[in-house]
């Protein structure tokens, strides 16, 4: 399991982020790696300047939370990627979902209105899948 620091603030760059995508988009960023940050390469011996490749992560999985005035609940999204399909899984009942119905639950740096989330849910716990063949 990989645990991602998420910042909504880069200090090293200035960027100011504003949601989790951006976030996410910015932690993989490429990074030129030159200089005193250059790369030892196993083939030539030498170090070299490059960018390292960024693995592919697709998301898979995402636990949501309801708040409700006295007591909280929980309920999954999971991405059956060789059917390209989500389902929600909410206690014993297991329905099918959209993307539609996942993206409703990451909210939006636009609205302020939380009765959508009310509503909706809040996303909790994010889990993707790295898919390049590297991965083991």
């Amino acid at each position: 399991m990989l645990t991602i620091p998420l910042s909504l603030y880069e200090p090293s760059s200035g960027k100011c982020y504003k949601n989790v995508m951006n976030s996410l988009n910015g932690f993989f960023e490429l990074q030129n790696l030159d200089d005193e940050n250059k790369c030892y390469c196993d083939q030539c011996g030498e170090k070299t300047a490059t960018q390292h490749n960024i693995p592919q992560y697709k998301l898979i999985s995402v636990i949501v939370h309801k708040d409700f005035v006295s007591f909280g609940h929980y309920y999954v999204y999971i991405k059956n990627i060789e059917k390209r399909k989500w389902h929600c899984f909410d206690d014993e009942c297991v329905t099918e979902a959209t993307w539609d119905d996942v993206k409703k639950t990451f909210g939006s740096s636009s609205s302020s209105d939380q009765s959508e989330f009310q509503i909706n849910g809040v996303a909790y716990l994010l889990f993707y899948k790295r898919m390049d063949q590297s991965f083991q």
